[in-house]
């Protein structure tokens, strides 16, 4: 009997099957090292543990290793997390919110929450994160610990590479922040200076104020006008001496009093608005439109102050809108007529002026004054009751054919 040959494995596949075999081998490894890795994650708090959460905020891929567990053991991180509130513990913190598990995503907030109230100063630098998912949170997570947070938050306004996040947090936290940013209007560093001080004035607390005026006393432009913005945002009552000494004073420059001017407007008192029509006897050109633009931001109410003139009154009127402007509109239009105001592109889109353009129209003889017929028939265009009263108008004899004209010009017919 001849004997069987025994057939010999050749070597390349013998390196493949001891490349297999390492690669099984090194799987199981794998999947034992990471079965540890996420019972050491979501078991009890442990000095181990700590240390874990510590290294792996250096660690490339962690992100994906925290997507990869499931809805329940990403909650138990999240929660084991919020046990530690070391700086690194708090940067994974921040890494991980870049999930989509709402469950997680909700945990780790509040874990950041809690880390921030324990640590601020560390866990401050991460609104600095660009990503957007984990922004939010981290917005959420550091208002929902104020007012612990507050006072290291007015302090990011120092450090530049912060100051514009800081600022806009600060703006969110409202006012409970202003006994914290206000001491930084003293500071040698002019924009922590400015952006505090436009925080006071979005905070309109009067507490405010005797810090922002000594500021304006001791600047110069043009860093002194944001302090008078400031204390023009503040807008109470008891500011009205300090901003007429402001208006008043022509050592100002003519934007300081102009910014004055809105603020005694804003404080919306006939005593407040009182110097303002009283420099308007005497302003000419850009003065006076400044002065009556700043005068309408009080209102109708400045309608009534006596010592405007007449003409004043009626350019002050094309400013508001409401009853009282457009009556006295009206009452203008009737008496004076065509003049009644410098353009009437002011009386654009005035519904109530309706009936009394459309009978100035009627009075002006179209043969003499085709141009001022025009002129009334395009504003009347201007609203829906006039384009009715245009309609209306196209019977007439003698302004038929221009009243049809402008009808069709404006409805696009």
């Amino acid at each position: 009997m001849t004997k069987k040959r025994k057939r010999k494995i050749s070597g390349p596949v013998k390196t493949l099957i001891a490349l297999l075999a390492l690669t099984g081998v090194l799987l199981i490894v794998d999947r034992v090292r990471e079965a540890r890795e996420i019972a050491l994650a979501t078991g009890p708090a442990s000095e181990a543990q700590r240390k874990y959460f510590v290294e792996s905020a250096d660690r490339p891929g962690v992100e994906l290793f925290y997507k990869g567990l499931s809805t329940k053991e990403k909650v138990a991180m999240a929660k084991r997390l919020a046990k530690y509130s070391d700086a690194k513990s708090i940067a994974l913190t921040g890494k991980l919110l870049d999930t989509y598990d709402s469950a997680a995503y909700k945990e780790l907030t509040h874990t950041l929450t809690v880390q921030a109230k324990s640590n601020p100063k560390d866990a401050i630098p991460l609104i600095n994160i660009g990503a957007t998912q984990p922004k939010f949170a981290i917005r959420k997570a550091l208002l929902d610990a104020t007012p612990t947070i507050l006072p290291e938050l007015a302090a990011a306004l120092s450090d530049k590479a912060l100051q514009g996040s800081a600022k806009r947090l600060l703006l969110d936290a409202g006012a409970q922040a202003e006994p914290y940013v206000r001491p930084l209007v003293k500071s040698k560093e002019a924009s922590v200076r400015l952006e505090s001080a436009s925080l006071l004035g979005e905070y309109r607390k009067p507490e405010s104020l005797d810090t922002l005026k000594a500021a304006f006393k001791v600047s110069k432009p043009p860093e002194r006008i944001q302090y008078l913005s400031a204390i023009v945002g503040i807008g109470v009552p008891q500011n009205r001496p300090f901003l007429e000494g402001v208006f008043t004073f022509s050592q100002f420059t003519d934007d300081e009093r102009y910014l004055a001017a809105r603020g005694l407007a804003k404080i919306g008192t006939l005593q407040s608005t009182a110097p303002l029509a009283k420099a308007l006897l005497k302003a000419k050109g850009p003065e006076r439109d400044r002065i009556i633009n700043a005068l309408a931001e009080s209102g109708d109410k400045t309608l009534e102050l006596t010592t405007l003139r007449a003409q004043d009154r009626v350019i002050l009127a094309t400013r508001l809108s409401g009853p009282k402007a457009d009556a006295l509109l009206s009452s203008a239009i009737d008496k004076v007529g065509f003049g009644a105001v410098p353009s009437l592109d002011l009386l654009y889109g005035r519904e109530a002026l309706t009936p009394a353009l459309r009978k100035l129209a009627l009075q002006i003889d179209p043969k003499k004054e085709s141009y001022k017929i025009m002129q009334v028939l395009r504003a009347l265009s201007s609203t829906e009751s006039g384009q009715k009263a245009l309609a209306q108008l196209q019977q007439d004899s003698r302004i038929g054919g221009l009243a049809m004209r402008t009808l069709r010009l404006t409805s696009g017919v």
